[in-house]
């Protein structure tokens, strides 16, 4: 959770705020594409399959309920470090960027350049890879299929297997 938060608060101060669509969707690319290209996802969240695309459970969770409650957070817990109004994420504070390593930081850049600007349904379709698509509604993505989905050539199957012993 920590790693989300981190994430979220990087994403929100170089946007001003976001919403929770744009946020799932962020930090779902920004996972996708550690992954492509180190071996290894930056927030170790689970995503579950929704009719707009996939959500980081975790988040997802804490997000509604700030939404649903509108109860005030305490600012000294993790959960208080971003304010959700309605759809939109605003961080309370700057993000640790000490907690995030320097190949996390330059593929959330990456994300922030190519969907930062991106529109709900640009989002939407964008998200909806053969992982999402292999997936039932409110289930978990598997993450075999996650790694079938960007892994065209093998070599991500070969990286995992020999690291990880798989």
């Amino acid at each position: 959770m920590r790693k989300s938060t981190e994430v979220l608060l990087f994403f929100s101060e170089k946007l001003g705020s976001l919403t929770v669509h744009q946020a799932s969707k962020m930090l779902w690319f920004a996972d996708k594409a550690h992954l492509a290209k180190w071996g290894k996802v930056i927030t170790n969240e689970k995503y579950i399959a929704r009719q707009y695309g996939p959500v980081p459970k975790e988040t997802y969770n804490r997000m509604q309920l700030s939404r649903d409650f509108g109860h005030p957070e305490d600012p000294n817990s993790e959960n208080g470090e971003f304010e959700v109004r309605g759809y939109v994420i605003t961080g309370r504070r700057k993000p640790d960027l000490s907690l995030l390593s320097e190949s996390e930081i330059e593929v959330c850049n990456n994300v922030l350049n190519k969907y930062g600007k991106k529109s709900f349904n640009e989002l939407t379709e964008l998200s909806h890879t053969s992982d999402y698509k292999n997936t039932p509604q409110n289930k978990e993505i598997k993450f075999n299929d996650i790694v079938d989905d960007i892994d065209k050539n093998g070599l991500l199957k070969e990286h995992l297997s020999i690291a990880y012993g798989g």
